[in-house]
């Protein structure tokens, strides 16, 4: 049987549930602003309110590995798990006070989680995120 999402989040049982065409992409649309609009009879948008998606996120991005900073014998590898991000940078600095990074790489997406590989030297650095949403 399939669980309401209402049942399963009873904090937003009053909340009108909205299902979403099997045209549409869930994975596509999550990245944009999502938003309701309302009109009267002659076409007046009278009332537009964001949507609240409980769960939604977890269900389709679940992701059950490593996340943050993993260290082999070879590479570091960066781990975020970021499922509405459009794009995403990691800045690594040689300390905690900025300046310029040693390097700006680029993550690859893969289901909603954002990783890449980089070599040994990177131990001890500090890196930062640049988010896009």
């Amino acid at each position: 049987m399939e669980l309401k999402v209402r049942d399963k989040f009873p904090h937003i049982q009053d909340y009108k549930a909205f299902k979403v065409p099997t045209t549409l992409d869930p994975k596509n649309i999550l990245k944009d602003q999502l938003g309701i609009a309302f009109f009267d009879p002659s076409g007046q948008c009278i009332s537009v309110t964001g949507l609240q998606v409980p769960g939604v996120l977890d269900d389709i991005f679940s992701y059950l590995g490593p996340l943050g900073v993993i260290f082999s014998n070879e590479i570091v590898s960066l781990c975020l798990w970021a499922p509405t991000a459009q794009d995403v940078r990691a800045l690594i600095y040689n300390g905690p006070s900025g300046g310029e990074p040693l390097e700006i790489v680029k993550p690859n997406e893969s289901n909603g989680v954002w990783s890449v590989n980089g070599p040994r030297s990177w131990e001890g650095c500090y890196y930062v995120y640049e988010v896009s949403v």
